[in-house]
């Protein structure tokens, strides 16, 4: 028997702000779809559906883009998704200062135009960022190509404004940057899968966009020696501002799909056709290095790095332009969200950098069936991403995840499942074993959202 839902939502927001139910499989959380949906047009109407659903006892699922939906355990029921996408001004923009505040819902996309126009940005990066919204990647702390180089969403974030649980709006950090007062709440906030109070507002320190920017693509032997090449060059005061290693399957899918519709024309005949043929011959890695700087740097940088990946076994160099390394970057961040190229299975993996290599070539030797497993690399930021292309049953896939988790614990790393079928994860914890700080995080998860209304059964532990 199923609790009726509590009258009184629509008398808050206005009818434009609450989506009839034929459009409420739209906003389904793991193919669950929600008793009901808001999407309010301001901070004033998304405080007032809070204090609503505590009064109630309805559980709020924060949506944004809706990107990143398939990340974390399965709901056990979902009562309101809240989705923020209105909630997308730039609030205070302060180019001379470096410091730009948002509302949560303006997307990936827009907040780098409006960046661009004072020639700076933020290294915020998300799977389909013209849909991605700053609320979802800080609450996902989604990171990307760059993150060795700039590191994750928390370290560019100095202010944040929530609504809690109760849909009181609290504040930490501020708008400038030398602002150290108070409990770091903002590190807390990111990565939290919106299980402790849902990110309306954001401040960034920003930096200036580099003048050039180009990718050097290496295809290799084997994977592990494109992994490996990678540790060496990003330890190099010449090599590369950031590093990624593709497997064979995901190289071609690169070449084919990407690079070349956006490099044929820029990149010399004679290393694209030499580029092209590695890959379809004997080619086991792709090593993709990426430069960002003043023209004179990355120049150098460049050649250096290209004579350093022949000597490290690379069959060819060959370089792109901004638009090439721009798109590959996406096309990683992109890999296991986008509905035309969805895996069976993904999992991402951490460990210690050092391991990286054997890391990646042990998670290679795994299968699903008869599909071999493709993998993303990167040995700067010390993360695999893992992916399964072949179909199974439900122990096949168990088993598959059961041994990549064995191999990431064997080399001192954890593994995450990022995608999968909602039946499988009701049989396991994606995000894998308990952490020895869990009880702390089950206090503080009590101290902020006692009901356990926010995205309840999501996040670590089913928090």
């Amino acid at each position: 028997m199923t609790t009726p839902f509590p009258d009184g939502l629509d008398q808050l927001i206005p009818p434009n702000a609450l989506p009839p139910h034929t459009l409420h499989s739209e906003y389904a959380v793991d193919g669950l779809s929600p008793m009901a949906v808001a999407v309010p047009e301001n901070r004033r109407q998304a405080a007032d559906v809070m204090r609503w659903a505590a009064d109630n006892g309805v559980t709020v699922f924060p949506r944004g883009g809706g990107t990143k939906l398939g990340l974390g355990n399965p709901p056990e029921t979902v009562g309101l998704v809240l989705d923020l996408s209105r909630l997308n001004r730039v609030i205070d923009y302060q180019p001379g200062d470096m410091t730009a505040t948002v509302e949560a819902g303006i997307t990936l996309d827009e907040l780098q135009r409006e960046l661009a126009a004072a020639r700076q940005f933020v290294p915020l990066e998300s799977p389909l960022p013209r849909r991605a919204t700053v609320g979802g990647a800080l609450s996902t702390a989604s990171v990307g190509a760059m993150a060795h180089a700039y590191g994750p969403p928390r370290d560019w974030l100095i202010g944040i404004g929530v609504l809690g649980a109760d849909g009181l709006t609290t504040k930490a950090g501020g708008r400038v940057v030398k602002n150290v007062t108070g409990y770091d709440l903002n590190k807390l906030y990111t990565g939290s899968l919106g299980t402790l109070a849902v990110i309306v507002e954001a401040t960034f320190k920003v930096s200036p966009l580099q003048p050039q920017e180009r990718m050097l693509a290496a295809p290799f032997a084997s994977m592990p020696d494109a992994v490996a090449a990678g540790r060496e060059l990003l330890n190099h005061p010449a090599g590369p501002v950031s590093y990624l290693a593709a497997s064979s399957g995901l190289a071609r899918h690169l070449l084919s799909h990407i690079l070349q519709p956006a490099q044929d024309r820029r990149l010399p005949g004679g290393e694209w056709l030499s580029l092209t043929q590695a890959l379809q011959e004997s080619m086991g890695g792709l090593g993709l290095c990426f430069f960002s700087g003043r023209a004179a740097a990355v120049r150098r940088r460049v050649d250096e790095t290209s004579a350093a990946l022949l000597r490290s076994g690379a069959d060819d160099a060959a370089p792109t332009g901004a638009d090439g390394a721009a798109a590959a970057r996406q096309w990683a961040a992109d890999l296991g969200w986008q509905d035309d190229f969805a895996p069976t299975l993904s999992l991402k993996l951490s460990a210690p950098r050092r391991v990286i290599p054997a890391l990646t070539d042990a998670c290679l030797r795994i299968g699903l069936l008869e599909s071999p497993s493709e993998a993303l690399a990167d040995p700067g930021f010390g993360a695999v991403r893992l992916f399964f292309w072949g179909e199974s049953d439900d122990a096949g896939v168990l088993e598959t995840i059961a041994e990549t988790r064995r191999a990431a614990a064997r080399h001192g790393g954890t593994a995450i499942v990022e995608t999968c079928h909602p039946a499988i994860k009701a049989q396991l914890d994606v995000w894998g074993e308990e952490p020895p700080a869990m009880e702390l995080m089950r206090r503080l998860k009590q101290q902020f959202d006692p009901q356990r209304l926010l995205n309840p059964g999501r996040f670590l532990g089913r928090l």
